[in-house]
């Protein structure tokens, strides 16, 4: 059986997002950390090399705060 290869990330969200990624995660049942990484699973899971993901233009937006989920 294949191991898939994990790596933390974390990144800058406005705590306004924080806070609704957390409420949805418990409506579901879930922990905050594995909604998110469900969402980016669906979003980048097809995607098969790293260098089709677009980059991040490395700007925080004000009011933005460090979340970080494991």
């Amino acid at each position: 059986m294949a191991t898939t290869k994990t790596r933390t990330i974390s990144g800058r969200v406005p705590v306004e997002v924080a806070n609704a990624l957390e409420a949805d995660a418990a409506d579901l049942g879930m922990s905050p950390g594995s909604l998110l990484r469900r969402m980016l699973e669906g979003r980048y899971g097809r995607r098969t090399a790293a260098e089709n993901l677009p980059r991040a233009a490395g700007k925080t937006p004000s009011g933005a705060a460090l979340v970080e989920f494991e």
